[in-house]
């Protein structure tokens, strides 16, 4: 399959479209409310985007739907067959999974950046080496998600238990930061503007999570019936 094809069966489905104009509006109205005279405006949309309450109750399930079709794509009966192997099938579709995260990292924090613009609130120090490297983080974060909720799905036979699963951890990650507690699962892992040995340390502690999904999932779904 090409990737335009891919991308073009993504914005086929309305509901898509729809999911990617919610957040638009969202942290378009982050700028209408009066801003911190203090902060630089692309810090506004930033927070009003990544902070635990709109990313666990906006951004994670929205991406959680948006991927779902991917499993439409690889999980039809006519897809599977001409992968051949098991293997190769599971591999295909993970690497098409890093396209749609790679598009929904550039959306929302493009908005961070553009939005701004547009307004006539440009920011001379945008820091635009750290915001890369969160999106790095971000990416890792989503991933991890992702393939969660395509182990679960392939496993289960139904999207509905991949996104419950997929949930779930970012509702316990939630839970845990309105506790006492200090554990933090995911969300204070990925977005966090920083550099240095802060960065690599979170960076190391996410790619174990996507390596452990990623071989776990393999070995979960292999023997399984998926015709």
């Amino acid at each position: 399959m090409k990737r335009i094809t891919y991308i073009r069966h993504l914005f086929g489905e309305k509901k898509n479209c729809f999911f990617y104009l919610f957040i638009l509006l969202f942290a378009g109205g982050s700028l209408l409310r009066p801003l911190d005279p203090g902060k630089p405006a692309y810090d506004t949309i930033y927070q009003s985007l990544f902070s635990p309450p709109p990313m666990t109750f906006l951004l994670y399930p929205l991406f959680l739907l948006l991927i779902m079709h991917n499993s439409t794509i690889f999980d039809h009966p006519y897809v599977v067959p001409k992968m051949r192997k098991r293997k190769a099938w599971w591999e295909k579709r993970i690497q098409y999974l890093g396209l749609d995260i790679g598009m929904f990292l550039l959306f929302t924090n493009g908005l961070a950046v553009v939005l701004p613009l547009i307004m006539g609130k440009t920011d001379p120090h945008l820091p635009v080496a750290k915001i890369l490297l969160n999106m790095v983080l971000q990416f890792l974060g989503y991933y991890f998600l992702a393939v969660l909720f395509l182990t679960v799905r392939v496993w289960s036979g139904k999207a509905t238990f991949g996104f419950l699963a997929s949930y779930a951890v970012v509702a316990a990650d939630y839970i845990c930061l309105q506790t006492a507690y200090d554990i933090n699962l995911l969300m204070l892992h990925i977005f966090i503007l920083t550099a240095g040995r802060v960065w690599l340390s979170n960076f190391l502690y996410l790619f174990f999570l996507c390596a452990a999904s990623t071989i776990g999932g393999y070995y979960i779904i292999r023997d399984i019936d998926i015709l």
